[in-house]
């Protein structure tokens, strides 16, 4: 099947404009890439399950916090001057630590551990923690499933 680009074109001295073309190809890179986005943000949400205790390695991480916040605050956002977006977990205010690169590529970091003393969790411990991936995962589930070409395809079209 022959693509077809249906676009609305101004001549200019025997030229396409090319400044009109610009940009309503920008206006449609905007667009998908922050389709695109989008779909990868849903996927990693819904990838990481809500259960209690540990995931094991290579698997996605457990989700033990209220949704929207914890592991499962995942965003995106379409960077203008660089035509990109990105898409990860935020982190939030006055939190410590690396806990979401830590649990996508494993890594050594540290959590709080019981304190008989105080009765909380007070004690710093450092440990090794294998890779839980999340958003890689998503990232090449979208590529298999074939959206991003869907998003791509007949974006620029004349009116």
């Amino acid at each position: 099947m022959a693509a077809a680009f249906d676009l609305r074109v101004r001549m200019l001295d025997g030229r396409l404009d090319q400044q009109l073309i610009q940009r309503i190809a920008g206006r449609a890179t905007k667009r998908n890439l922050r389709r695109a986005g989008a779909f990868i943000m849903t996927t990693a949400r819904t990838s990481i399950p809500r259960r209690r205790g540990i995931s094991r390695p290579g698997q996605p991480p457990h989700a033990h916090r209220a949704r929207g916040t914890g592991i499962k605050a995942i965003r995106f956002d379409y960077i203008a001057h660089t035509r990109s977006v990105i898409v990860g977990p935020i982190k939030f205010p006055g939190r410590r630590g690396q806990a979401p690169p830590t649990l996508e590529l494993g890594g050594i970091g540290s959590y709080l551990d019981w304190s008989p003393l105080t009765n909380t969790r007070s004690i710093r411990r450092r440990a090794r923690f294998r890779a839980r991936p999340f958003m890689v995962p998503a990232l090449h589930r979208e590529l298999r499933d074939g959206r991003f070409l869907a998003i791509w395809r007949d974006s620029i079209r004349s009116r």
